[in-house]
């Protein structure tokens, strides 16, 4: 498993650049979820978001619809939580608390072959989420030096012109 791992490190490290290198918040979940697709073959692939934890789960990422009990599968938890199903429509739910005090839940549904998720594809699943983790601190540490350098070169901004740049950044 230690080989398989290591021969995967350079492929991690340019999910994270593909990730850090967003224009958006809405790109970069496009760009995970081809991510985990490519990783696991999966079939399907949902991600919601809560930009807090009073806020509802907001489905985000490629247009497919989902049933609306399926959000029960991401219970409420301040702390990453990944639960793993067997003979289920889902193979996992993920929990994954966010720098910014948001929240991504993922559904990852069966995978082509309709095998579970093996070990390996946990510790995998475990070190995507921890580059999707630090890509996002990237991406909101790179946005911050722009809006810095907005503000600076365009006193007169207003508040409200602020927030909507913001707004446009996430992608909503």
């Amino acid at each position: 498993m230690v080989e398989k791992l290591a021969l995967q490190v350079d492929s991690f490290q340019e999910a994270f650049e593909i990730l850090s290198r967003s224009y958006n918040f809405n790109e970069m979940t496009k760009n995970f979820i081809r991510l985990l697709k490519a990783n696991f073959f999966l079939v399907d692939i949902y991600l919601f978001y809560k930009s807090s934890s009073f806020s509802e789960w907001e489905r985000i990422g490629i247009d497919k619809q989902t049933d609306s009990h399926d959000v029960s599968f991401l219970e409420e938890s301040s702390r990453q939580r990944i639960s793993y199903y067997e003979n289920h429509k889902y193979n996992a739910a993920v929990i994954l608390p966010l720098s910014d005090s948001s929240c991504l839940g993922i559904l990852l549904g069966q995978k082509l072959d309709r095998t579970v998720f093996s070990d390996f594809d946990k510790i995998t699943l475990q070190i995507l989420l921890q580059v999707f983790n630090s890509a996002h601190k990237s991406f909101l540490n790179q946005k911050k030096e722009k809006d810095f350098e907005i503000t600076n070169t365009n006193p007169n901004l207003t508040l409200d012109d602020q927030v909507q740049n913001q707004t446009k950044e996430k992608g909503f």
